[in-house]
């Protein structure tokens, strides 16, 4: 249970020395900034969509979604 105690209290300190390092780090925080703000837009405008955590995972679910009538597909990535 100790054990656990001085891990808490070294997770502290080393998030603490982290955030006095990365809040003076110009990148890091326009990349905090960047994903606040998409999270804003997810919460307002996607909240019913269902999100993929892989590519695959995207392109089988357009694969699963679609329909061939004359057997020719096309996939333009970006």
């Amino acid at each position: 249970m100790a054990m656990k105690g001085i891990r808490r209290r070294l997770d502290s300190l080393i998030c603490g020395l982290l955030e006095g390092y990365l809040y003076k780090d110009i990148k890091i925080q326009l990349q905090k900034r960047a994903l606040e703000t998409t999270a804003d837009y997810v919460l307002k405008n996607m909240l019913n969509v269902n999100s993929c955590k892989t590519r695959f995972e995207v392109l089988d679910k357009a694969m699963n979604n679609i329909s061939i009538e004359d057997g020719l597909v096309l996939e333009f990535g970006v």
